[in-house]
């Protein structure tokens, strides 16, 4: 049996007392609520023009200046909505509260 080096033994002890010791870590916060979680949605993976993606940002800039939170994904998902409503033949002011500027 080999034989522990001179103080060694003395940490390992002190090592192992503090991790007995250790207090159990509090319970993680919930998590706030997103689209990641909410099975209503689904990631998708689209491509767009590049200038199409920095008009967007401006866009959406402008708004929560105005104090409007609006984030691309549901901007997308009213664009869709609005679409296929058009082509059930709905009338097409269906973005549901997405107008454009002085409307």
């Amino acid at each position: 049996m080999a034989k522990d080096k001179p103080g060694i033994s003395q940490f390992k002890s002190l090592a192992d007392q503090a991790a007995s010791q250790s207090p159990t870590p509090p319970p993680a916060a919930p998590r706030p609520e997103s689209k990641r979680n909410d099975p209503a949605w689904i990631t998708r993976t689209y491509y767009v023009k590049k200038s199409t993606d920095i008009d967007l940002e401006e866009e959406l800039a402008r708004l929560r200046r105005q104090g409007i939170e609006l984030d691309k994904s549901d901007l997308v998902n009213a664009a869709l909505e609005a679409w296929i409503a058009y082509r059930k033949g709905a009338p097409p002011d269906t973005l549901k509260g997405v107008s454009p500027p002085g409307e």
